[in-house]
């Protein structure tokens, strides 16, 4: 029977590799840390960019504030006959935007801005009886009391209640202090029938849309039209 094999004594493990790696878990939680806060930040940046792509596509079309009440309405037939040339050739222009309903920067050249005035500017340019703007020469005027002014100059502004009868194409304006309805607004008149008048105007509640009012109606507070056609 053969001798047993002498054991050999057994080592110690080096304190460096039993030790538990400290260093190695510590830096873990660090990392996860780290990975999270890149995943938040691409996370902001991403809802920042889809609103921000949001905003652009929805600013061009800003609607104009408006109290409570106002009824919209299809748009409306308008007899052709005693109408001047120019008047057919704006009811023309002013029905096939309202059935296309462009955004407010169609008008406005791209800006940015509120654009009541801006449609009424391009709808006159395009029947080719352009306003002339008197702070900068072009047709187009982005003010409402810039609008009033160049009526002003030009001898056409009549005020309400004077004995003059709005028509087709004349164009509104409200005043900013007296108007619950519109604040400072202008748009185009379509008719005036029995003190019911009718006008068509972007930037509203809809886009371009019709709406009627009784001309003496407080609450509607009409400063004055421009009579620029007839």
């Amino acid at each position: 029977m053969r001798p047993p094999r002498p054991r050999l004594p057994t080592r110690p493990c080096p304190r460096r590799t039993c030790r538990p790696d400290t260093a190695s878990q510590t830096q873990q939680p660090r990392r996860s840390h780290r990975g999270r806060a890149i995943a938040l930040i691409v996370l902001v940046v991403c809802l920042a960019v889809v609103g921000y792509g949001v905003w652009w596509f929805t600013a061009g079309n800003r609607v104009h504030p408006q109290a409570a009440g106002a009824a919209t309405q299809p748009f409306p037939a308008i007899p052709t006959a005693g109408l001047s040339p120019d008047q057919i050739k704006l009811l023309g222009v002013l029905q096939k935007i309202y059935a296309q309903q462009p955004t407010g920067t169609t008008f406005s050249q791209g800006v940015d801005e509120a654009w009541c005035a801006d449609y009424v500017s391009w709808v006159y340019n395009q029947i080719g009886l352009p306003f002339d703007n008197p702070n900068s020469g072009g047709w187009r005027i982005p003010g409402v009391a810039t609008l009033e002014d160049y009526f002003r100059a030009a001898g056409i502004f009549h005020a309400p209640g004077n004995g003059f009868a709005p028509q087709l194409g004349d164009v509104v304006m409200y005043d900013a202090t007296q108007s619950t309805i519109w604040h400072q607004h202008t748009n185009i008149v379509l008719s005036d029938s029995n003190g019911q008048l009718t006008t068509i105007g972007g930037n509203q509640p809809g886009g371009i849309t019709v709406t009627t009012y009784a001309v003496d109606d407080p609450s509607l507070g009409v400063r004055g039209f421009g009579h620029r056609i007839g």
